[in-house]
């Protein structure tokens, strides 16, 4: 007899990344060059005064030329990514608030995750071992029959069902996932969802 057993579980994170670009344009290269860099010196300051200066992470900084359209002049487009790494979820607030605040500021997402992902998993296995037995149990006395011993046994992986949570902030165009509300607040710390499967072949009698 082949049946499967699921579990899943709510964990608090305790760690989060913020993902997002860094975009200016201007057309005098150098004036984009320099509010780019004005910006990076502020996320710095910002990291230093929450005593987090190797959590952020800013990339190579590379040049684009924007043609003139809708009566815009040719432009030169500055843009580098940038990730910051929040360790201590207390701080949380004090990070992304003045990060979404800030302009210039494109294609942010958040991630949020948790360093006890082995025990979550170990946790749900035997959960979702439970559950199988169980089903297994009930389906084997519904045909007059006896579970024995499991033949076979397949481990599914451990599954995050949490969203990122994103936001195009440059336009102001919400970026976010369908299952997500609409009003999702990006300062607030999601909870996430866990979930593990099994399959099971029993023997009966």
């Amino acid at each position: 007899m082949h049946t499967s057993g699921e579990a899943f579980i709510y964990v608090a994170p305790d760690n989060s990344e913020i993902v997002f670009e860094l975009r200016t344009s201007d057309p005098n290269p150098e004036l984009a060059f320099s509010r780019i860099n004005e910006r990076i010196a502020q996320l710095q300051a910002l990291m230093v005064a929450q005593a987090l200066p190797d959590a952020l992470s800013v990339g190579d900084v590379k040049r684009e030329q924007l043609a003139a359209k809708d009566g815009n002049p040719e432009a030169a487009q500055m843009k580098c990514s940038v990730r910051i790494k929040v360790e201590d979820l207390a701080k949380w607030k004090a990070i992304i608030a003045p990060v979404l605040n800030m302009p210039d500021v494109d294609k942010l997402s958040v991630f949020f995750d948790t360093t006890q992902r082995e025990e979550i998993d170990n946790q749900l296995l035997v959960e979702a071992s439970k559950n199988a037995r169980k089903r297994a149990d009930v389906i084997a006395r519904a045909f007059g029959r006896q579970l024995t011993t499991a033949s076979a046994i397949t481990d599914g992986q451990l599954r995050s069902l949490t969203s990122s949570i994103g936001l195009v902030t440059s336009s102001g165009v919400a970026n976010r996932q369908k299952r997500l509300e609409p009003a999702a607040d990006l300062t607030g710390i999601t909870v996430m969802k866990f979930a593990k499967s099994v399959d099971v072949v029993y023997r009966t009698k």
